[in-house]
């Protein structure tokens, strides 16, 4: 979480970079409510993941975590990642490797990327990590080697290269 102090605007900008650099659960909520209710958020992601084919997600909570019925596959995951990569305002996000975050008047927090692949991987491009009590530590990662950028999914220390 960045800290949103409830009834305060951000900029979506903001959250975005919250949400990719540090995975900020509450940047997510924010976003999802800012289409103009939770619930309608929720239809947009669900409906984009069917746009998408993700035939084995369905999203319950923006932010990832455990919730009932909620659920995912690793082949989803690469399908999303790889629409990512085509658009270029993601990639500034999810690339972004420090950021300052104006929470209210007064408060403001330092952000650092928690990709650290970004900057220890030759060619990596992007990716998010994640953890849940379901699923456990998680990767999705793109890198790109010899004009190729693969999608890579890693649950714990077995990496899958899908090819979508």
């Amino acid at each position: 979480m960045v800290g949103l102090v409830t009834g305060r605007a951000y900029k979506v900008s903001d959250l975005f970079t919250a949400l990719l650099t540090i995975s900020a659960n509450d940047a997510a909520i924010a976003l999802t409510q800012a289409t103009g209710s939770f619930g309608e958020g929720m239809a947009a992601i669900n409906a984009e993941a069917r746009y998408l084919q993700a035939d084995d997600t369905v999203a319950v909570d923006p932010d990832g975590l455990d919730a009932p019925g909620q659920h995912t596959s690793a082949y989803d995951l690469a399908l999303v990642a790889r629409q990512a990569l085509k658009l270029p305002a993601f990639l500034t996000y999810d690339q972004t490797r420090s950021a300052r975050f104006v929470v209210a008047r007064r408060k403001a927090v330092e952000l650092y990327n928690q990709n650290s692949l970004l900057t220890t991987y030759p060619g990596a491009v992007g990716g998010k990590i994640g953890w849940t009590s379901a699923a456990g530590a998680t990767y999705v990662g793109m890198a790109t080697r010899h004009g190729v950028t693969p999608v890579s999914y890693t649950h714990l220390t077995l990496p899958t290269i899908l090819r979508v």
